[in-house]
């Protein structure tokens, strides 16, 4: 009985331990770094965004949103068409997703890039994934606080696209629009 119990124990707290482990992916915080998001404990995988955390009640399509100040760019690659969309095709991309509402409140948007990678045309040669790896590629992170100054959401998300960095920079945009869309 007492094996019995311990056992079930062990495996209890392996489950607790692999749920809390799965929402954060540590190998890309080490290889791609960190942005403006201090705690990404209780981040996780949800509907096409890499992590996200949204507090609970909240329905990001039922707000309207002011992006706070530029993006800012973590990195060393400065690209202006990339940064050009993100700060400009952002707040559209965001009212397009938001309510239509007047009256709606206001979320703020605080936005970072943490990672860009130019396309590579060297890398297409790599056996299978090749030419998804010569592509452009862009990691971004956005903090959404309410009125008060509460964070409300918090996005971690990255993709490769095309050969240039707006490329990446829109096909995010465009995953971030549908996840407002549908939350």
């Amino acid at each position: 009985m007492f094996r019995k119990t311990i056992v079930i124990v062990i495996a209890a707290v392996a489950l607790a331990m692999s749920a809390y482990a799965a929402g954060v992916d540590k190998d890309n915080l080490k290889e791609y770094g960190r942005g403006i998001i201090k705690d990404y404990s209780d981040m996780n995988e949800d509907e096409g965004i890499e992590w996200v955390w949204l507090r609970s009640g909240v329905r990001l399509s039922e707000h309207r949103f002011k992006l706070n100040k530029s993006f800012e760019n973590l990195t060393t690659v400065t690209d202006d068409d990339m940064e050009e969309v993100l700060n400009k095709t952002l707040p559209r991309t965001l009212d397009r997703a938001g309510s239509k509402d007047s009256g709606a409140s206001v979320l703020r948007v605080e936005g970072a890039i943490f990672w860009a990678e130019r396309a590579n045309r060297s890398k297409r040669w790599i056996p299978y994934a090749g030419g998804h790896l010569a592509q452009a590629g862009l990691g971004i992170e956005l903090v959404i606080r309410d009125g008060k100054g509460d964070i409300v959401c918090k996005i971690r998300h990255s993709g490769r696209e095309g050969d240039d960095l707006d490329d990446a920079a829109e096909e995010l945009l465009e995953d971030i629009s549908k996840y407002v869309k549908g939350n």
